[in-house]
């Protein structure tokens, strides 16, 4: 029902399958190893951090916060969350808190409409995706005299592509935690 869902091909959708990393390993699903097996999934599009991007759910995000290796300030230092209650970025590429990432996926980070209890993180080369512009923002408007009515209509042609080939690894993902 929501078009922004559909609008484009998503992020999740263009990642390989080898570029994603199944967070429960029967231990904590949070850390910091987790995190780093993304980028290393990705190749020589997870080694640069400051090329990628964290796209979290909020409940991720909360998570993150509590990692061991940036909650004391011994650790962080000033910026330790146990003081700052915030993280602006996560192994040197920031994060972004997205609430259009889904919270209804099943365990292999797929959404099946049955089991709808999972979430996924995903990192980003950001140099690997451009946002075009064919057309900018077009405002017309009519009026009816009769009714009083002015009547105004707006529109715009946007695209969201990749400029790598779909066997590059430029999306890395890790899947299966509690929503």
């Amino acid at each position: 029902d929501d078009v922004r869902k559909a609008a484009f091909d998503g992020l999740r959708k263009n990642t390989n399958s080898a570029a994603k990393v199944d967070f429960d390993t029967g231990t904590e699903a949070f850390t910091t190893a987790n995190f780093r097996a993304i980028r290393k999934a990705m190749g020589k599009y997870g080694l640069r951090p400051d090329e990628g991007a964290w796209l979290v759910p909020m409940n991720a995000y909360f998570r993150m916060l509590s990692l061991a290796e940036v909650i004391t300030v011994d650790k962080y230092g000033p910026s330790a969350t146990i003081l700052s209650g915030q993280m602006a970025s996560f192994d040197g590429s920031p994060i972004i808190i997205s609430e259009y990432l889904r919270k209804d996926l099943n365990t292999s980070g797929i959404y099946d409409g049955t089991t709808t209890t999972q979430a996924a993180v995903v990192f980003v080369h950001r140099p690997s995706f451009v946002y075009g512009e064919r057309r900018g923002v077009t405002v017309e408007m009519e009026t009816r005299p009769s009714r009083q009515h002015h009547i105004m209509v707006a529109s715009l042609r946007r695209d969201f592509k990749g400029v790598r080939t779909s066997s590059d690894y430029v999306t890395g993902q890790g899947y299966d935690f509690a929503a």
